[in-house]
Protein backbone atom coordinates (compact mmCIF):
# COMPACT_ATOMS: atom_id res chain seq x y z
CA UNK A 1 0.00 0.00 0.00
CA UNK A 2 1.48 3.33 -1.10
CA UNK A 3 0.54 6.59 0.07
CA UNK A 4 -1.48 8.07 -1.89
CA UNK A 5 -3.66 4.20 -1.29
CA UNK A 6 -3.36 4.85 2.34
CA UNK A 7 -4.63 8.50 2.07
CA UNK A 8 -7.28 7.38 0.09
CA UNK A 9 -8.15 4.13 2.14
CA UNK A 10 -8.55 6.61 5.67
CA UNK A 11 -11.23 8.77 3.48
CA UNK A 12 -12.92 5.70 2.86
CA UNK A 13 -12.54 5.02 6.64
CA UNK A 14 -13.86 8.43 7.75
CA UNK A 15 -16.91 8.07 5.72
CA UNK A 16 -18.29 4.54 5.36
CA UNK A 17 -17.91 4.28 9.39
CA UNK A 18 -20.47 6.57 9.89
CA UNK A 19 -22.87 5.63 7.16
CA UNK A 20 -26.52 6.32 8.49
CA UNK A 21 -28.25 2.60 8.40
CA UNK A 22 -32.24 1.97 8.55
CA UNK A 23 -32.51 -0.49 11.23
CA UNK A 24 -34.45 -2.01 13.42
CA UNK A 25 -35.14 0.09 16.70
CA UNK A 26 -36.88 -0.83 20.09
CA UNK A 27 -40.78 0.64 19.89
CA UNK A 28 -40.67 -0.48 16.13
CA UNK A 29 -43.43 -2.46 14.08
CA UNK A 30 -42.01 -5.75 12.78
CA UNK A 31 -42.47 -5.71 9.29
CA UNK A 32 -44.33 -9.07 7.96
CA UNK A 33 -42.64 -12.46 7.76
CA UNK A 34 -44.36 -12.90 3.93
CA UNK A 35 -40.53 -12.15 2.06
CA UNK A 36 -38.89 -14.70 4.12
CA UNK A 37 -38.62 -18.38 2.55
CA UNK A 38 -38.29 -21.27 4.54
CA UNK A 39 -35.78 -23.88 4.94
CA UNK A 40 -38.00 -26.51 5.14
CA UNK A 41 -41.75 -25.36 4.52
CA UNK A 42 -43.56 -27.65 7.56
CA UNK A 43 -41.47 -25.33 9.65
CA UNK A 44 -43.05 -22.05 8.74
CA UNK A 45 -45.60 -21.91 12.03
CA UNK A 46 -46.94 -19.66 14.45
CA UNK A 47 -46.33 -16.57 12.94
CA UNK A 48 -49.23 -14.69 14.88
CA UNK A 49 -47.36 -15.77 18.10
CA UNK A 50 -44.65 -13.40 20.31
CA UNK A 51 -41.19 -13.70 18.15
CA UNK A 52 -37.97 -14.21 19.03
CA UNK A 53 -35.53 -13.71 15.91
CA UNK A 54 -31.62 -14.32 15.28
CA UNK A 55 -30.53 -13.23 12.30
CA UNK A 56 -26.96 -14.84 11.31
CA UNK A 57 -25.03 -16.09 8.04
CA UNK A 58 -22.53 -18.80 7.67
CA UNK A 59 -19.71 -16.61 7.40
CA UNK A 60 -20.09 -15.02 10.26
CA UNK A 61 -17.81 -16.19 13.10
CA UNK A 62 -19.73 -14.53 16.31
CA UNK A 63 -23.25 -15.73 14.40
CA UNK A 64 -21.33 -19.69 14.90
CA UNK A 65 -20.26 -18.66 18.37
CA UNK A 66 -23.93 -17.57 19.18
CA UNK A 67 -25.96 -20.74 17.89
CA UNK A 68 -25.56 -22.76 20.67
CA UNK A 69 -26.67 -20.39 23.23
CA UNK A 70 -30.13 -20.05 21.18
CA UNK A 71 -30.68 -23.27 20.78
CA UNK A 72 -30.50 -23.55 24.47
CA UNK A 73 -32.91 -20.76 24.42
CA UNK A 74 -35.31 -22.49 22.01
CA UNK A 75 -35.09 -25.92 24.01
CA UNK A 76 -35.54 -23.73 27.11
CA UNK A 77 -38.91 -22.37 25.90
CA UNK A 78 -40.09 -25.61 23.74
CA UNK A 79 -43.62 -26.03 25.34
CA UNK A 80 -44.16 -22.51 25.56
CA UNK A 81 -46.26 -20.10 22.89
CA UNK A 82 -43.05 -18.63 21.18
CA UNK A 83 -41.82 -18.71 17.61
CA UNK A 84 -38.23 -19.03 17.40
CA UNK A 85 -37.03 -18.12 13.96
CA UNK A 86 -33.00 -18.15 12.49
CA UNK A 87 -33.31 -15.91 9.98
CA UNK A 88 -30.39 -15.75 7.31
CA UNK A 89 -29.00 -14.41 3.74
CA UNK A 90 -27.29 -17.77 3.24
CA UNK A 91 -28.67 -19.75 -0.09
CA UNK A 92 -30.72 -23.24 0.65
CA UNK A 93 -26.96 -24.86 -0.50
CA UNK A 94 -25.15 -23.36 1.18
CA UNK A 95 -27.15 -24.37 4.66
CA UNK A 96 -27.81 -27.77 2.98
CA UNK A 97 -23.99 -28.05 3.84
CA UNK A 98 -23.16 -25.75 6.52
CA UNK A 99 -26.37 -28.25 8.50
CA UNK A 100 -24.10 -31.41 8.40
CA UNK A 101 -21.97 -29.91 10.59
CA UNK A 102 -23.93 -27.75 13.18
CA UNK A 103 -27.32 -27.87 14.87
CA UNK A 104 -29.96 -24.85 13.85
CA UNK A 105 -33.28 -25.46 16.47
CA UNK A 106 -34.74 -22.68 15.48
CA UNK A 107 -36.90 -22.51 12.16
CA UNK A 108 -34.74 -21.41 9.66
CA UNK A 109 -36.25 -18.96 7.23
CA UNK A 110 -34.01 -17.09 4.28
CA UNK A 111 -34.54 -12.93 2.98
CA UNK A 112 -33.22 -11.20 0.54
CA UNK A 113 -29.93 -9.36 1.89
CA UNK A 114 -30.73 -5.75 0.80
CA UNK A 115 -33.60 -6.21 -1.38
CA UNK A 116 -36.37 -6.73 1.64
CA UNK A 117 -37.72 -4.62 4.43
CA UNK A 118 -35.96 -7.29 6.63
CA UNK A 119 -33.15 -7.53 5.28
CA UNK A 120 -32.31 -3.31 5.84
CA UNK A 121 -33.22 -3.70 9.24
CA UNK A 122 -30.63 -5.30 10.37
CA UNK A 123 -26.86 -3.50 10.79
CA UNK A 124 -25.12 -5.70 12.95
CA UNK A 125 -25.18 -9.79 13.08
CA UNK A 126 -25.68 -11.59 15.23
CA UNK A 127 -28.56 -10.08 16.24
CA UNK A 128 -32.17 -11.05 18.51
CA UNK A 129 -34.68 -9.16 18.54
CA UNK A 130 -38.13 -10.71 21.10
CA UNK A 131 -41.02 -9.04 19.61
CA UNK A 132 -44.49 -9.60 21.11
CA UNK A 133 -47.99 -11.03 19.78
CA UNK A 134 -48.73 -7.12 18.47
CA UNK A 135 -45.73 -7.64 16.54
CA UNK A 136 -44.04 -4.68 18.51
CA UNK A 137 -39.60 -4.94 19.06
CA UNK A 138 -39.13 -5.16 22.46
CA UNK A 139 -35.92 -6.00 22.72
CA UNK A 140 -32.91 -5.73 20.36
CA UNK A 141 -28.96 -6.76 21.08
CA UNK A 142 -26.09 -9.34 20.59
CA UNK A 143 -27.53 -12.95 20.56
CA UNK A 144 -25.31 -14.28 23.41
CA UNK A 145 -26.59 -11.11 25.71
CA UNK A 146 -30.45 -12.77 25.50
CA UNK A 147 -31.36 -14.99 27.99
CA UNK A 148 -34.25 -16.04 29.86
CA UNK A 149 -34.85 -13.17 32.37
CA UNK A 150 -34.93 -10.76 29.53
CA UNK A 151 -37.77 -13.25 27.76
CA UNK A 152 -39.82 -13.55 30.81
CA UNK A 153 -39.78 -10.06 31.64
CA UNK A 154 -40.90 -8.78 28.26
CA UNK A 155 -43.62 -12.18 26.88
CA UNK A 156 -44.39 -13.54 30.66
CA UNK A 157 -44.84 -10.26 32.69
CA UNK A 158 -47.62 -12.39 35.17
CA UNK A 159 -45.44 -15.90 35.25
CA UNK A 160 -44.72 -18.33 33.27
CA UNK A 161 -45.23 -22.55 33.81
CA UNK A 162 -41.68 -23.77 33.37
CA UNK A 163 -41.70 -27.20 31.58
CA UNK A 164 -38.43 -28.41 30.31
CA UNK A 165 -38.23 -29.07 26.82
CA UNK A 166 -36.07 -29.87 24.29
CA UNK A 167 -36.74 -30.01 20.47
CA UNK A 168 -34.14 -31.83 17.84
CA UNK A 169 -33.07 -29.84 14.73
CA UNK A 170 -35.52 -30.23 11.58
CA UNK A 171 -32.82 -30.29 10.09
CA UNK A 172 -30.02 -32.39 11.25
CA UNK A 173 -29.54 -35.31 12.66
CA UNK A 174 -25.78 -34.54 14.48
CA UNK A 175 -25.57 -35.36 17.90
CA UNK A 176 -23.93 -32.55 20.13
CA UNK A 177 -21.82 -34.03 22.54
CA UNK A 178 -18.27 -33.02 24.77
CA UNK A 179 -15.89 -35.79 24.12
CA UNK A 180 -14.47 -34.33 27.25
CA UNK A 181 -16.31 -32.76 30.23
CA UNK A 182 -16.81 -28.91 28.77
CA UNK A 183 -14.68 -29.22 25.56
CA UNK A 184 -16.49 -29.70 22.06
CA UNK A 185 -13.50 -29.35 19.60
CA UNK A 186 -14.45 -29.82 15.81
CA UNK A 187 -12.83 -29.76 12.24
CA UNK A 188 -13.70 -26.49 10.82
CA UNK A 189 -14.60 -27.61 6.81
CA UNK A 190 -17.42 -24.75 6.11
CA UNK A 191 -16.03 -21.43 6.29
CA UNK A 192 -14.05 -19.78 3.76
CA UNK A 193 -11.91 -17.35 5.60
CA UNK A 194 -14.32 -15.76 8.38
CA UNK A 195 -12.76 -16.69 12.02
CA UNK A 196 -13.96 -15.14 15.34
CA UNK A 197 -13.42 -15.69 19.68
CA UNK A 198 -16.07 -14.58 21.90
CA UNK A 199 -15.68 -14.99 25.50
CA UNK A 200 -17.99 -14.48 28.38
CA UNK A 201 -18.90 -15.80 32.02
CA UNK A 202 -20.24 -19.17 31.18
CA UNK A 203 -18.11 -19.94 28.06
CA UNK A 204 -14.91 -19.95 25.14
CA UNK A 205 -15.75 -19.87 21.58
CA UNK A 206 -13.22 -19.98 18.55
CA UNK A 207 -14.35 -20.44 15.10
CA UNK A 208 -12.14 -21.33 11.89
CA UNK A 209 -9.18 -21.21 13.77
CA UNK A 210 -5.58 -23.03 13.99
CA UNK A 211 -4.07 -25.03 16.81
CA UNK A 212 -1.66 -21.70 16.93
CA UNK A 213 -4.32 -19.11 17.01
CA UNK A 214 -6.47 -21.26 19.79
CA UNK A 215 -3.41 -21.51 22.26
CA UNK A 216 -2.09 -18.11 21.76
CA UNK A 217 -5.31 -16.93 22.84
CA UNK A 218 -5.87 -19.15 25.57
CA UNK A 219 -2.46 -18.48 27.27
CA UNK A 220 -2.55 -14.89 26.77
CA UNK A 221 -0.13 -14.70 24.39
CA UNK A 222 1.20 -14.73 20.91
CA UNK A 223 1.73 -16.07 17.80
CA UNK A 224 5.00 -15.10 18.12
CA UNK A 225 5.42 -17.04 21.08
CA UNK A 226 3.24 -20.36 20.23
CA UNK A 227 5.37 -23.00 18.15
CA UNK A 228 3.38 -26.19 16.96
CA UNK A 229 5.59 -28.69 15.48
CA UNK A 230 2.55 -30.48 13.83
CA UNK A 231 2.19 -30.40 9.89
CA UNK A 232 -1.00 -29.11 9.97
CA UNK A 233 -3.04 -26.49 8.75
CA UNK A 234 -6.81 -27.97 10.05
CA UNK A 235 -9.03 -25.25 11.08
CA UNK A 236 -11.10 -26.25 14.24
CA UNK A 237 -14.06 -24.79 15.87
CA UNK A 238 -13.46 -25.11 19.62
CA UNK A 239 -16.50 -24.83 22.63
CA UNK A 240 -15.50 -24.20 26.00
CA UNK A 241 -18.03 -24.12 29.18
CA UNK A 242 -16.39 -22.93 32.18
CA UNK A 243 -19.24 -24.38 34.51
CA UNK A 244 -18.02 -28.18 33.62
CA UNK A 245 -14.26 -27.07 34.11
CA UNK A 246 -12.22 -29.80 35.75
CA UNK A 247 -9.04 -29.56 37.76
CA UNK A 248 -6.48 -26.87 37.94
CA UNK A 249 -4.80 -27.04 35.15
CA UNK A 250 -5.26 -23.38 32.88
CA UNK A 251 -7.46 -23.60 29.87
CA UNK A 252 -5.13 -23.96 27.48
CA UNK A 253 -3.32 -26.97 28.64
CA UNK A 254 -6.77 -28.86 28.96
CA UNK A 255 -7.28 -28.17 25.59
CA UNK A 256 -3.91 -29.47 24.46
CA UNK A 257 -4.20 -32.68 26.09
CA UNK A 258 -7.79 -33.13 24.61
CA UNK A 259 -6.39 -32.91 21.42
CA UNK A 260 -3.83 -35.52 22.01
CA UNK A 261 -0.66 -33.65 22.05
CA UNK A 262 2.40 -32.44 24.47
CA UNK A 263 3.61 -28.92 25.87
CA UNK A 264 6.10 -27.51 27.57
CA UNK A 265 7.59 -24.08 27.64
CA UNK A 266 11.26 -23.04 26.45
CA UNK A 267 13.50 -20.21 26.41
CA UNK A 268 14.00 -19.75 23.24
CA UNK A 269 17.26 -16.88 21.45
CA UNK A 270 15.07 -15.08 18.82
CA UNK A 271 15.51 -12.20 16.28
CA UNK A 272 12.72 -9.73 17.50
CA UNK A 273 11.93 -5.69 17.13
CA UNK A 274 12.38 -3.29 19.55
CA UNK A 275 9.58 -0.69 19.60
CA UNK A 276 10.71 2.37 20.88
CA UNK A 277 10.06 6.59 20.91
CA UNK A 278 12.52 8.57 18.50
CA UNK A 279 10.62 11.64 18.49
CA UNK A 280 7.98 12.58 21.63
CA UNK A 281 6.47 15.82 20.10
CA UNK A 282 5.39 13.80 17.28
CA UNK A 283 3.84 10.76 19.47
CA UNK A 284 2.26 13.40 21.96
CA UNK A 285 0.32 14.53 19.01
CA UNK A 286 -1.50 11.24 18.68
CA UNK A 287 -2.19 11.13 22.82
CA UNK A 288 -5.60 10.07 23.39
CA UNK A 289 -8.25 10.62 25.58
CA UNK A 290 -10.33 7.23 25.70
CA UNK A 291 -10.67 5.16 28.82
CA UNK A 292 -11.17 2.04 27.25
CA UNK A 293 -8.68 0.48 24.51
CA UNK A 294 -10.35 -0.36 20.76
CA UNK A 295 -9.56 -1.79 17.85
CA UNK A 296 -11.81 -1.47 14.34
CA UNK A 297 -10.68 -2.07 10.60
CA UNK A 298 -11.61 -1.21 7.46
CA UNK A 299 -10.18 -2.75 4.49
CA UNK A 300 -6.48 -2.65 4.64
CA UNK A 301 -6.57 0.02 7.37
CA UNK A 302 -6.55 -0.54 11.26
CA UNK A 303 -7.00 2.01 13.89
CA UNK A 304 -5.94 1.55 17.53
CA UNK A 305 -7.86 4.01 20.21
CA UNK A 306 -6.35 4.49 23.84
CA UNK A 307 -3.55 1.92 23.19
CA UNK A 308 -0.13 2.22 25.04
CA UNK A 309 2.91 1.30 23.19
CA UNK A 310 3.04 -2.00 24.78
CA UNK A 311 -0.68 -3.13 23.16
CA UNK A 312 0.26 -2.26 20.30
CA UNK A 313 3.58 -4.20 20.21
CA UNK A 314 1.68 -7.15 21.20
CA UNK A 315 -1.11 -6.54 18.08
CA UNK A 316 1.99 -5.97 15.85
CA UNK A 317 3.60 -9.54 17.16
CA UNK A 318 0.42 -11.43 17.01
CA UNK A 319 -0.25 -9.91 13.29
CA UNK A 320 3.50 -10.29 11.93
CA UNK A 321 4.57 -13.33 14.36
CA UNK A 322 7.55 -11.10 15.19
CA UNK A 323 8.54 -10.95 19.02
CA UNK A 324 8.60 -7.36 19.92
CA UNK A 325 9.18 -5.40 22.99
CA UNK A 326 8.34 -2.29 24.33
CA UNK A 327 8.50 0.06 27.51
CA UNK A 328 5.93 -0.48 30.21
CA UNK A 329 4.87 3.41 30.29
CA UNK A 330 0.76 3.95 30.89
CA UNK A 331 0.53 6.64 28.41
CA UNK A 332 -1.98 6.03 25.54
CA UNK A 333 -2.37 6.70 22.58
CA UNK A 334 -4.55 6.66 18.96
CA UNK A 335 -3.23 4.69 15.51
CA UNK A 336 -4.08 4.32 12.06
CA UNK A 337 -1.84 1.89 10.46
CA UNK A 338 -1.99 -0.68 7.50
CA UNK A 339 -3.71 -4.12 8.46
CA UNK A 340 -1.23 -6.50 6.64
CA UNK A 341 1.99 -4.57 5.32
CA UNK A 342 4.82 -4.75 7.47
CA UNK A 343 7.13 -2.25 6.04
CA UNK A 344 4.66 0.38 5.43
CA UNK A 345 3.55 0.28 9.07
CA UNK A 346 7.12 0.29 10.14
CA UNK A 347 7.57 3.68 7.66
CA UNK A 348 4.32 5.22 9.04
CA UNK A 349 5.58 4.68 12.86
CA UNK A 350 8.80 6.72 12.63
CA UNK A 351 7.06 9.40 10.24
CA UNK A 352 3.89 10.36 11.45
CA UNK A 353 4.00 8.81 15.14
CA UNK A 354 7.55 9.28 16.35
CA UNK A 355 8.11 5.30 16.51
CA UNK A 356 10.76 3.19 15.93
CA UNK A 357 11.83 -0.16 15.28
CA UNK A 358 15.13 -1.68 15.22
CA UNK A 359 15.82 -5.25 14.65
CA UNK A 360 17.01 -7.16 18.20
CA UNK A 361 17.99 -10.62 19.43
CA UNK A 362 16.33 -11.48 22.95
CA UNK A 363 15.22 -14.34 24.92
CA UNK A 364 11.93 -15.11 25.50
CA UNK A 365 9.67 -18.04 26.97
CA UNK A 366 7.68 -20.03 24.34
CA UNK A 367 5.13 -22.64 24.28
CA UNK A 368 6.16 -25.36 22.54
CA UNK A 369 3.59 -27.96 21.04
CA UNK A 370 4.02 -31.43 20.07
CA UNK A 371 2.87 -35.21 19.04
CA UNK A 372 2.46 -37.37 22.00
CA UNK A 373 4.58 -40.01 21.49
Amino acid sequence: MNLKTLVFTLFLFFYCWNLPAQSFKVGDKFPSLEEVNWYNENNRAKENMPMIIDFWFIQCAPCIWSLPHFNELVNQYATSDVAFFALTFDDKESLKKFLTKKEVVATIGMYEEEQSSIGIGVDYFPTALVIDEDRIIRWKGHTSHLNEQIIDSILFKNSRNIVKGSLRSSYSNQEVSFQKPGIEITINDYSMGSSGYSSDSKEISFVNKSIEEILSQLSGTTRARVEVAVADTTKFDLRYVLEKKKGTDPIWKDVVDHMGLESKIVEKDVDGMELSISNVYKLDKSSSDKVRPGFSSYSDLCLFEGFTLKMLAHHLEDTYKVVFSSNDEDEKYDFKLPCNDFELTRKILETIYGVRLTEKEMTVSILSVYKRN
